[in-house]
């Protein structure tokens, strides 16, 4: 009863408000155009509490709503809404949401949501999210998401979010994210991704387990790094360009009888990934090996004289058998190069084993290797 009386008492208020001319710049609404500033008023709103909606023609203080909060004029204060907010024109402050924020004009200022924060036009400030945050055009300043953020113009801040980062192109800016980052046209700044960074044309960093730029004024840091420029600097295991020859290697070890592997050979250095079987087959037949080397190289006429260092994992797939481990390889390799793309080549060199459980000793053994190289797969020359 008394629940009846009070909720009576309210909507009296604000029916006789309503009817009543008014100067008072504090609005009390249920949902327009039952408040005390009804829109149709076109006053600015410095007050305005909305159960659970509020809709103000402009706001110049502080909007608490229930659920939506909406301003179609200028906003200059501070708009909380428990599930929508939305400024249609140019705001300067703090906008909250329980769900999604929405702007439509330039925003200065801090916009968080539990969803999602649109922006249409340039923001100068903070987007922060669980999900995901999109600026339509221009953002000199930082998102922050769960999942996505997407910058339609130009980026001047930071992105970071735990899944990814697209934006159209930046100026001076740092680009983090858990998954991928895309730059679509030109970058200058640093991507760092937990997988991918794509970039159209890069002055500055990318650091990810994949780099991927067609043009690169600057440095990738990476497991598998490309680029279209081929004299870009490129650190990690497997660096690709258009000039890059992709050739199929086979060889015999005395290491590991069975090698296939794939080089890459750039201007003046290669890799080598690959894997062998038996490891050291008079003792482990149930054995293999995954190794990657890197080298250098000098070619005379049809003969290249080369020398890499090498990395290898040893596995034992029958605990019987022996212990997984590391071995540690310098070679010389001498090739010979033979009519259609078909090359011979022979290596020698020492490893260096070391086993992780029982043998802890130390082995030096020689390695002798010889093989052939098949013809590059990428292009012909």
């Amino acid at each position: 009863m008394k629940r009846t009386t009070l909720t009576l008492v309210l909507l009296s208020f604000v029916v006789n408000c309503w009817t009543q001319p008014s100067n008072s710049s504090v609005n009390l609404s249920i949902w327009d155009p039952f408040a005390t500033l009804p829109l149709s008023r076109h006053q600015p709103v410095w007050f305005s509490l909305g159960l659970p909606e509020s809709k103000t023609s402009s706001l110049h203080g502080i909007s608490f709503n229930l659920f939506n909060g909406i301003d179609y004029g200028e906003m200059s204060g501070i708009q909380i809404a428990g599930v929508y907010s939305r400024i249609d024109s140019t705001a300067k402050g703090f906008s909250f949401a329980g769900l999604y924020n929405i702007q439509r004009g330039s925003f200065s200022g801090l916009a968080t949501s539990g969803l999602m924060n649109i922006n249409r036009w340039n923001l100068h400030g903070i987007q922060a999210s669980a999900i995901q945050n999109i600026e339509i055009t221009d953002l000199e300043g930082v998102q922050v998401a769960g999942f996505m953020n997407v910058i339609g113009g130009m980026l001047k801040g930071m992105q970071i979010a735990a899944g990814f980062n697209v934006v159209n192109s930046s100026h001076p800016s740092v680009q983090l994210a858990g998954i991928v980052n895309f730059g679509l046209h030109d970058i200058q700044g640093v991507q760092m991704a937990g997988i991918a960074n794509y970039a159209t044309s890069l002055s500055g960093v990318q650091i990810g387990i994949l780099n991927f730029t067609q043009h690169l004024r600057g440095v990738q840091i990476g497991i598998i790094n490309y680029s279209a420029d081929t004299n870009a600097v490129k650190i990690g295991l497997v660096s690709v360009s258009p000039r890059t020859q992709v050739r199929p290697v086979l060889y015999w070890s005395n290491a590991s009888t069975y090698n296939a592997g794939m080089r890459f050979m750039n201007r003046f250095t290669y890799s080598i990934i690959g894997f062998g079987t038996p490891y050291d087959p008079i003792h482990y037949e149930s054995s293999g090996l995954l190794f990657y080397r890197f080298g250098i190289y000098h070619k005379i006429n049809h003969v290249i004289l080369s020398s890499d260092l090498g990395i290898s994992y040893l596995l034992f797939f029958s605990s019987s058998h022996g212990d997984s481990g590391l071995s540690r390889e310098a070679r010389m390799n001498v090739e010979y190069a033979l009519p259609k793309g078909i090359s011979l080549f022979a290596s020698g060199g020492y490893a260096v084993r070391n086993y992780f459980f029982g043998d802890r000793a130390t082995h030096w053994n020689p390695i002798v290797e010889i093989g052939v190289i098949l013809p590059n797969i990428l292009h012909k020359k």
